[in-house]
């Protein structure tokens, strides 16, 4: 029984695909081979709902979601407490996590990225974390724990594989939306990325529009997809052959590959992000001061 390990990147709407990720990987290998799970954003909700066996309130959940009142803009949900109160609601009635779980979350106050060992909270502590790791800046001030304001760990570390380079797993299966082949940390370590990124609408912009009625085919289309890919990988004869099945499967990728080497990404996103967030907020304090004031007789 291989020791699985799953990565799952921020992509908004498009947390539905990674459903059916893990589906096809349970299904495969069962529950008992999956360790580890490192994410990110939406990829944070999908992990730590699966884990709980919370997938199909969670699913409810999704497709109530009100377009009418908020807007097909995936944004626009962000920080919402009606949905939250909802999340939290789910989250309460779950099982305890069968593998470890790490959210990258922004810590704003502290400027950096923490790697939040998920699978050791509960109750009020894990509903905040959660509220922090899906809080989309701009859209959302984040959430206050223990005197620090945390928010979307996505904006500095989106491909969270750092909590699993020390780990003693045999293959990982790392699920993100950039549609670019990154080479991650070192080739010992790459070579045991099994990398999904085949996912249709790649723009930047559709990960942005929420449709409950897609929901379904995107979970489907996840699971044929990972099932399709962990089939033609695994069903070799040798860690050999399984190693070079995988390499097979990068080299026929019709994107460039690039390096991506964890911590030169998280120290390049802090400075930027956190500076560019800094003066939208101030100028968004400023404007609404602006409006509060009452006008001069």
């Amino acid at each position: 029984m291989p020791k699985i390990g799953v990565v799952l990147g921020g992509g908004a709407s498009k947390g539905a695909y990674e459903i059916g990720v893990m589906q096809a990987i349970e299904e495969y290998f069962g529950m008992d081979s999956i360790h580890v799970v490192s994410s990110s954003s939406i990829g944070a909700l999908v992990a730590q709902a699966y884990g709980m066996d919370q997938t199909e309130e969670m699913a409810k959940l999704w497709k109530s979601m009100d377009t009418n009142k908020h807007g097909r803009f995936f944004l626009s949900y962000s920080g919402n407490k009606v949905l939250l109160d909802a999340i939290d609601e789910v989250l309460a009635k779950g099982k305890p996590l069968p593998y470890e779980h790490y959210v990258s979350a922004w810590n704003y106050t502290k400027h950096r990225v923490e790697y939040v060992p998920f699978h050791t909270l509960e109750g009020e502590k894990l509903n905040k974390f959660m509220h922090g790791a899906i809080a989309i800046p701009l859209f959302s001030r984040g959430e206050k724990i223990d005197g620090d304001r945390y928010l979307d760990g996505a904006f500095l570390d989106n491909i969270p594989a750092y909590p699993l380079l020390e780990k003693d797993l045999d293959f990982i299966f790392c699920v993100y939306f950039d549609n670019c082949n990154y080479i991650f940390e070192n080739e010992e370590f790459d070579k045991k990325i099994i990398k999904l990124i085949d996912f249709p609408n790649t723009q930047r912009l559709e990960l942005m529009k929420y449709s409950a009625d897609a929901f379904d085919s995107m979970v489907e289309y996840g699971y044929n997809y990972a099932m399709r890919t962990i089939k033609e990988i695994f069903e070799n004869n040798s860690d050999k052959e399984i190693y070079d099945a995988i390499e097979e499967l990068e080299k026929n990728r019709e994107c460039t590959y690039k390096p991506r080497l964890t911590a030169d990404i998280v120290l390049d996103n802090i400075n930027v992000v956190t500076k560019r967030y800094a003066k939208r907020m101030s100028n968004r304090e400023i404007k609404s001061k602006s409006k509060n004031k009452s006008p001069k007789n």
